[in-house]
């Protein structure tokens, strides 16, 4: 009977730890689908500003 006990609270021990590593993928996963779009969109709408900065510095050391 113990080791009939013993091997379910080891079977709900993997099953939980199978759950909880499904549970991580999938939030991780569910993160970076919600977060890569704001990233490049932030990174594509800096990209015009760094290109006019350069632009201008290059210009202002052609001044001088």
């Amino acid at each position: 009977m113990a080791l009939r006990a013993a091997g379910l609270v080891a079977d709900d021990v993997a099953v939980e730890t199978s759950m909880s590593t499904l549970m991580a993928a999938w939030s991780s996963s569910l993160w970076s689908q919600l977060l890569a779009p704001r990233l490049f969109a932030g990174a594509s709408s800096l990209m015009p500003v760094a290109m006019a900065s350069a632009l201008l510095m290059d210009s202002y050391r052609g001044y001088s």
